[in-house]
């Protein structure tokens, strides 16, 4: 299978340079059978997923992890190994990273947090369709709903808690089908984290008038933030921290590491959304408590990350919309805080889905934004790489100073 990209073009009327990459059909036929993305496993292409995976073969993989297809081929036949493979790709896939070692770390952060959220983890990996478990897609959700449901408990380990994860996790499930039905279908925009949003306003709802399960909700303090180096780098790691309910400083640099594993890009446009959070939430005069708990930059880390080079081709203009809409996550923040404050609701990450499902939505309707077909997406580092390797140029690229390109395979001759 050939896969033709246009090479650098010379001046004076010479015509361009083709580079043209090989991949020999057996190669195919070994990814075949390759776990695919997030996207990819919720448009249900997997012929296209791994036709995009043999296209980017050869991109400089050498300081990123990505998705470890190889991995998880490697664990399938073993039962405790895919299990706890699938699992940690579930923790991973809330950052949108489809990776275990990403879980692995994000996972020891929660412990570290709250021992009882690697519960939810655990009890959300009930999905219908074995690839998407596999990749990670139907834990993600539920291991948000018992991260909020421990968080917003005052007894943390009693049963009755223990008891309630499980079917609202299972809940959890069935909603993010639904809408990945519908919003992949009709949209080709995934679900986002909407089933959480749902599944854990219905608890809310449901369960907090009873005596048994009183929620503890945090309670707001006085402006007046303090804009010293170490408040701002706290309360911008605690937003990283926040997506998954963690609120130390400690956690919060824990997985943004974790990120780093699999996609430093990633890792970098987190950094940069909490940031972002905390600067609107100081312009609109947000309480300071609020904003050093990192509750202001968490929404801003998920959108920063999706149009970040997840579900956008990294460019400049693409780091232009990557801040304009972690600024709208964090707007619609304030928003949502106040809509559903008097039912004593949080928030959650209603703003990022609803943020993010306009930016991603309107993808194609801008100039000069390219977002990636949902099948072929991975982690933004192959995603920036594959763009290179369409653009012209190519062969100044691969050998010129970005050495971690030079390990591109199968390049074959330039006519």
């Amino acid at each position: 299978m050939n896969n033709n990209s246009s090479g650098g073009g010379g001046g004076g009327g010479r015509a361009p340079r083709e580079i043209h990459v090989e991949v020999e059909e057996e190669d195919y036929i070994e990814e075949e059978d390759d776990d695919l993305s997030f996207a990819a496993m919720e448009s249900g292409s997997k012929k296209a997923a791994v036709a995009a995976r043999v296209r980017g073969k050869g991109c400089g993989g050498n300081y990123y992890l990505g998705t470890m297809p190889e991995w998880s081929n490697l664990v399938k036949a073993f039962g405790p190994l895919d299990f706890l493979d699938y699992t940690l790709r579930g923790c991973g896939q809330v950052y949108f990273m489809n990776n275990p070692i990403s879980g692995l770390i994000l996972l020891i952060g929660l412990v570290i947090e709250k021992p009882l959220l690697a519960v939810g983890c655990l009890i959300a990996q009930i999905g219908v369709d074995i690839g998407a478990r596999r990749a990670g897609l139907t834990g993600y959700n539920g291991i948000l709903v018992g991260a909020a449901i421990v968080t917003f408990m005052k007894d943390e380990w009693d049963i009755p808690t223990l008891i309630i994860i499980v079917p609202y996790a299972c809940i959890s499930v069935l909603i993010w089908m639904f809408l990945g039905n519908i919003m992949v279908g009709t949209w080709n925009i995934p679900p986002f984290t909407f089933a959480f949003n749902f599944t854990a306003t219905i608890f809310f709802i449901a369960y907090f008038p009873l005596a048994m399960f009183t929620p503890s909700l945090p309670t707001a303090a006085s402006p007046g933030f303090d804009w010293d180096t170490q408040a701002v780098f706290e309360a911008v790691f605690k937003g990283v921290g926040q997506v998954m309910f963690a609120g130390s400083t400690a956690s919060g640099v824990i997985m943004t590491l974790a990120l780093a594993a699999c996609s430093p890009i990633a890792a970098m446009m987190a950094v940069l959304g909490s940031s972002i959070g905390v600067l609107v939430g100081f312009a609109v005069g947000a309480d300071a408590a609020g904003i050093e708990a990192g509750l202001w930059g968490y929404n801003p880390v998920l959108g920063a990350i999706a149009v970040g080079g997840m579900f956008y081709y990294p460019t400049v203009k693409t780091l232009v919309m990557t801040v304009i809409n972690a600024g709208f996550c964090s707007l619609l923040f304030g928003f949502f805080k106040v809509a559903l404050a008097p039912w004593g609701i949080p928030a959650f990450t209603f703003p990022f889905c609803f943020a993010t499902m306009v930016v991603v939505g309107i993808g194609k309707s801008l100039p000069d934004f390219e977002p990636i077909p949902l099948p072929e997406v991975t982690v933004p580092e192959e995603h920036l790489c594959k763009r290179w390797q369409r653009s012209r140029g190519l062969y100044n690229i691969l050998n010129g100073p970005l050495p971690f390109l030079n390990s591109v395979e199968n390049i074959g001759t330039i006519n």
